[in-house]
């Protein structure tokens, strides 16, 4: 089950880990002992003390639970994070505890989960991915608590090439112009919703004190956590320009009371825009101009996988051409001679 190697003359303990989900994982961990016969007597007493451990963790007594006593369990671990994903992982369970509630978790198998599955069909593929992540996520947690050995979720096939749909400049600028003109307080929220990429939780709650010289300190709703933000010109000029009548830099109490503002704009424009519209634009547009590490930063994703699969388009003419602009200019500086740029897009709709 374990065992002892040498390394740069220092002795190493090497494992296989068997989780409860059925996955071997290889383990090492330096014992900081040089390799002496002294110091392997020593080392084969750590590996069967090792070995004792395992064996014991391996034959754990597996406990009994309903569906609905785990999801009561489940949702209380999620009391400090935000009301969005609280309700997310209700909805993404309610058909699971409604129709097995009082079955034992251990007797769910991949057939109850197809069967649940099924009655989301009337949902968009994306949203019937979303909630078998939710409810994988759920017996994830069965298996971390010792409830069940085996996730009956399986793998979850993910959307490739997605498109994200955003407004243009154009209706951009004809939002703007029209709430310009009629609402001073919606004008300026949409206008820093523009410029930063914020969440609308995280513009609503933005206080006064929380813009500081050259960032600002962004209230994360959804992460429940403080992040930070650059405080660049055009925000700073348009802070400016707001009227201070309160500690909060935006007169809504709440993003319900905003939800109004919502509305109007997707009459307005007879699509189905909303808050989060703007955040898509800005990303989207800084995806031309920033790595993604970076636009992951100025996003405030958790996962880096988010900013790749919504925000960085990658258009591989674009790249291409980029490239071959590239060479011909390291070209003409080493010959300094003018080369022939080749223009890829031309060039892909003459092939």
């Amino acid at each position: 089950m374990a065992s002892i190697y040498s390394k740069r003359k220092i002795l190493y303990l090497s494992w296989y880990e068997e989780l409860l989900s059925g996955e071997r994982i290889h383990r090492n961990h330096s014992l900081k002992l040089k390799d002496t016969r002294e110091n392997r007597k020593l080392a084969k007493l750590i590996k069967k003390k090792k070995e004792n451990m395992l064996l014991f963790s391996f034959n754990k007594v597996q406990r009994e639970i309903t569906v609905s006593e785990a999801y009561k369990q489940f949702i209380e671990t999620k009391n400090e994070k935000a009301k969005a994903t609280i309700k997310y992982y209700e909805h993404a369970l309610r058909l699971l505890v409604k129709d097995y509630g009082n079955v034992s978790v251990s007797n769910i198998s991949s057939e109850e989960i197809k069967e649940i599955v099924q009655q989301y069909k009337k949902l968009s593929k994306e949203s019937i991915i979303s909630y078998k992540k939710g409810i994988k996520i759920f017996f994830n947690f069965l298996i971390s608590e010792n409830f069940i050995t085996k996730n009956p979720v399986g793998k979850i096939e993910r959307i490739r090439n997605r498109k994200v749909e955003v407004m243009t400049d154009s209706e951009l600028e004809e939002i703007l112009f029209y709430f310009k003109n009629r609402n001073k307080d919606h004008y300026n929220l949409i206008k820093f919703l523009v410029l930063s990429g914020f969440r609308i939780s995280e513009a609503i709650s933005l206080k006064w004190r929380d813009i500081k010289v050259d960032h600002i300190i962004v209230n994360n709703q959804k992460g429940k956590r403080k992040d930070y933000f650059p405080l660049t010109e055009p925000i700073r000029e348009h802070v400016r320009s707001i009227m201070k009548e309160g500690e909060h830099v935006f007169n809504y109490k709440s993003v319900a009371a905003a939800r109004h503002l919502g509305k109007q704009i997707s009459i307005f424009t007879d699509k189905k825009f909303s808050f989060h519209s703007f955040r898509k634009k800005f990303g989207t547009d800084w995806a031309k101009n920033l790595m993604p590490a970076e636009l992951k930063e100025i996003m405030r994703h958790n996962d880096i996988r988010t900013t790749m699969e919504y925000y960085v388009g990658l258009n591989v003419i674009e790249i291409g051409a980029k490239m071959a602009d590239a060479k011909l200019k390291l070209k003409e500086k080493k010959s300094g001679q003018k080369c022939q740029i080749i223009n890829m897009k031309s060039a892909k709709t003459s092939l």
